[in-house]
């Protein structure tokens, strides 16, 4: 076992080992955090991460176990990790490195450095029911750093959604204390896998925008899930697009007919949901 005293950062630069194949190691971060800049070889067969502060794999550090398991705090991976990935409750996986297994959250799934990509390149990724995707948009592009959003990328698995689980849209902030807003016709596919996405988001927040943010909460298999800026506040519907008075009554209507209020939507952070698995659901993209 491996335990931080203090609150501050660490930084361990060798490769954690063990005198034999199939032992277990648990990290205990404590409040601190702790950077591994060399990674964990493969006789640990599961590591576990315990303590409410921060492990992170930097960038060039190789995880080659069985099992991770974050039973709480933030496990951040900008490395390589070659296991599967358990999230615990009290748990949170970001960072913007690779994956190669599969993922199961029943914490929070938060990808990127703020913001950033999280790639996953083989397995299935499951959240569970209670869980959480943090959704962080800095940009209209999906990458790292600024000018960019979030994004979970599972290159040759699927994306499941069970019921219960909550996507959390948030803002991202530049170092010059730029907000980026988003605008209509902007689009953010935070999720994109190749065997298809499966499920649908119980609720959606969005603490941090006075603007309507929308959610293709698609029901039918499809490979991406989109957010779409609309530029509308909390009290317009699409009659606000319309130029002309028949065309206002056109927008109302559909707004009618397609969107739902998410359960966490109020006038000054709005949420709209709709399924463009339906013909409404196709006439909203073609609006926005």
């Amino acid at each position: 076992k491996i335990s931080v005293q203090g609150t501050g950062s660490y930084d361990y630069a060798g490769t954690l080992d063990a005198s034999s194949a199939g032992r277990s190691l648990t990290i205990d971060t404590g409040t601190a955090l702790l950077q591994s800049t060399g990674g964990v070889s493969s006789n640990i067969s599961l590591v576990t991460k315990v303590g409410s502060g921060t492990l992170k794999l930097a960038s060039g550090a190789s995880v080659q176990v069985s099992d991770i398991l974050v039973e709480a705090g933030l496990l951040t991976n900008n490395g390589d990790i070659r296991s599967s990935v358990v999230v615990m409750a009290s748990g949170t996986l970001g960072g913007s490195g690779t994956i190669d297994g599969a993922v199961t959250v029943a914490g929070t799934l938060a990808p990127g450095n703020s913001p950033g990509l999280q790639i996953q390149t083989s397995g299935n990724t499951t959240l569970t029911s209670g869980a959480h995707f943090q959704a962080q948009l800095g940009g209209t592009t999906p990458g790292n750093g600024n000018g960019h959003y979030d994004q979970y990328n599972v290159q040759n698995g699927s994306f499941n959604i069970q019921p219960g689980v909550t996507l959390d849209v948030r803002k991202w902030t530049d170092l010059n204390g730029n907000d980026f807003i988003p605008s209509r016709r902007d689009t953010f596919t935070f999720i994109t896998a190749s065997n298809g996405i499966t499920g649908g988001f119980a609720d959606v927040t969005n603490t941090d925008y006075s603007q309507f943010i929308l959610l293709d909460n698609n029901e039918g298999a499809h490979a991406n899930g989109n957010l779409y800026g609309t530029g509308l506040s909390g009290n317009q519907t699409f009659a606000a697009y319309g130029k002309t008075s028949a065309r206002a009554t056109v927008g109302a209507s559909l707004w009618a007919a397609a969107i739902n209020l998410s359960s966490s939507s109020t006038p000054d952070h709005p949420v709209g949901i709709f399924n463009s698995n339906t013909g409404a659901g196709q006439a909203v993209i073609d609006l926005l």
